[in-house]
């Protein structure tokens, strides 16, 4: 009933710019305790810059390869800014810090 359905219809309508800059995407895959939650990771890598705006995990995997009591958990960062084109050398730099970030704070190891 239409009717009824009007009345939830909510007339805020929020839009977001799209940026005319473009951004840079990047694939890690990191050896991990088992039992640490992708929430942990994720919160970790935003807090690096402003300039991650997206961060989603594709792969887990524990197996052959991988040591006991350990997972590799593989995911997918992009980097944009709202002022210019980043430069590749800027995000290689940021790559290095999320890394030393998650070594440090859960003893992360790139695969």
């Amino acid at each position: 009933d239409f009717d009824i359905l009007i009345k939830y219809i909510n007339e805020n309508i929020d839009y977001n710019i799209i940026s005319k800059y473009p951004s840079i995407e990047r694939d890690l895959a990191i050896i991990i305790d088992k039992e640490l939650k992708w929430e942990e990771i994720e919160k970790e890598v935003y807090k690096v810059s402003s300039l991650v705006i997206d961060v989603k995990p594709f792969d887990v995997y524990s197996g052959k390869g991988v040591e006991d009591g350990k997972k590799s958990l593989a995911f997918h960062i992009e980097f944009r800014s709202k002022e210019r084109t980043l430069l590749t050398e800027e995000v290689d730099k940021l790559i290095k810090s999320i890394l030393k970030i998650l070594d440090k704070k859960y003893q992360a190891k790139l695969r």
